[in-house]
């Protein structure tokens, strides 16, 4: 009997083993999962951070390029007035010049007309 003894003994001691053994590959599983969980939740989290600042970075050059468009409309715009009033002012001008010379012809005319009643009068 106390053979039979001895070989439940071994046999509890082996099933005491393995059960330590499994015990432990399932605390070594479970400590291995939950550092894959925080590294990928790091990288979660870093990427998050990474698209944050893509994000801001586009808006902020989405608002740059506004203001520069923005800025580039004005300037045209005032240009375009600058020469709309040059067009207008040069206009004027030639208007003012054509007016002249029709009141110069007009003098002319007016000159020669009395320089012949002047002529006929002499004679």
């Amino acid at each position: 009997s106390s053979g039979i003894n001895a070989e439940y003994g071994e046999v509890a001691e082996v099933k005491q083993k393995g059960e330590d053994e499994r015990r432990l590959l399932e605390e070594e599983g479970r400590l291995a999962m939950e550092r894959r969980k925080e590294e990928s939740d790091k990288l979660i989290n870093s990427l998050r951070e990474e698209v944050g600042t893509l994000k801001t970075r586009l808006e902020y050059q989405d608002n740059e390029h506004s203001d520069t468009l923005a800025k580039m409309k004005q300037e045209f715009e005032e240009r375009y007035q600058r020469l709309q009033r040059s067009i207008s002012s040069n206009h004027n001008v030639d208007m003012y010049k054509r007016k002249l010379a029709a009141q110069k012809l007009e003098h002319t005319r007016e000159m020669e007309r009395l320089k012949q009643q002047l002529s006929r009068n002499m004679y």
